[in-house]
């Protein structure tokens, strides 16, 4: 779960009794630094499960709209945050 989030990185905590924290792209890249990982690319998970609904590719252009205000309004805070999505995850590699 994306902490970076601000609609629903709080609710996240919440949502279900097995989470019990939140990650951003620079926490999540911490974690992975300290298992020894390198390389690592977080990036923003997607998960729009039936693609043959058109609903969803309405929901990804609302939310890909929602996260590019966010995106600008992190950065007028001087915020360096890219990874706005629900969900967030990485690719690394073991040293």
């Amino acid at each position: 779960m994306n902490g970076a989030n601000p609609m629903v990185g709080a609710e996240n905590l919440a949502h279900n009794i097995d989470h019990f924290y939140n990650v951003t792209e620079y926490s999540l890249s911490q974690l992975l630094q300290l298992a020894s990982f390198a390389d690592i690319r977080p990036f923003a998970l997607k998960l729009y499960v039936f693609w043959k609904n058109p609903l969803n590719y309405v929901g990804l252009a609302v939310t890909s709209v929602m996260e590019l205000t966010m995106r600008v309004i992190f950065m007028l805070y001087g915020k360096k945050v890219k990874v706005l999505s629900k969900k967030v995850a990485a690719i690394a590699y073991k040293r």
